[in-house]
């Protein structure tokens, strides 16, 4: 990753990158309403080029391409906009970038998907997900924590944080958190422990996760050095 090198594919991540890209494009008033469903299945072929299969286990496989297929079309054909969201003249971002230094030790950065503003003027920090749901409690706030340091990110920039939070769960419902500084400090916290813990290592032994070695990474070989994807 850090020396650029061009990695495999997996279709289902090709799948949520596609849908974020008409999600971009119609936050930025560059693909209609009514046109999202149709743009998706015309340039479905063009975005999907690698296998969607994702192996569960040892013995089992299941390949995602129809589940997927068939969970975006039909997002997008009920699709209306995101909760709370009444007019595109009250998004303040799309996709943008920010950077920020923690204590001249390291940089903080990435992309907001979208910032807006609701009926009554609170702002609202947006991601697109291609989950259909978090697992548990526990699973969404860690995925949480992404959003309070965009939230974190916001403020630096702009001088205002968030009132709320909010996961687009493009094959599901939205997920809505109410903002918590408390929160926020928690995940600018666990961040900095995790940076400590990296620089305080000096070996770093193989930490394999079966699902994610098999299905996610790019690099991923048999015996034979062939690519398992």
């Amino acid at each position: 990753y850090l020396n650029g090198e061009k990695t495999m594919s997996h279709g289902v991540t090709e799948f949520g990158l596609f849908m974020h890209k008409i999600m971009e494009k119609y936050f930025k008033k560059e693909l209609k309403l009514e046109d999202m469903k149709q743009y998706f299945e015309d340039n479905l072929w063009k975005n999907i080029h690698s296998p969607t299969i994702l192996n569960m286990s040892a013995d089992f496989s299941k390949d995602m391409y129809s589940t997927y297929k068939d969970g975006f079309e039909k997002y997008l054909e009920e699709f209306k906009g995101v909760a709370s969201l009444v007019s595109l003249d009250d998004v303040k971002a799309v996709e943008e970038y920010f950077e920020f230094l923690v204590d001249t030790r390291y940089m903080i950065n990435g992309i907001i998907d979208l910032a807006f503003e609701d009926y009554e003027g609170n702002l609202i920090i947006c991601d697109h997900k291609s989950k259909n749901k978090f697992k548990s409690k526990k699973e969404c706030k860690e995925y949480a924590r992404q959003l309070y340091l965009y939230a974190y990110a916001w403020n630096d920039m702009y001088g205002k944080y968030p009132k709320r939070l909010m996961f687009n769960m493009m094959r599901g419902k939205p997920v809505i958190i109410e903002f918590s500084e408390e929160d926020m400090n928690e995940a600018l916290q666990w961040v900095d422990n995790i940076v400590r813990e990296i620089e305080n290592t000096m070996v770093f032994e193989p930490n394999p996760d079966t699902f994610f070695c098999s299905n996610w990474c790019g690099l991923v070989r048999d015996e034979l050095g062939e690519p398992l994807i």
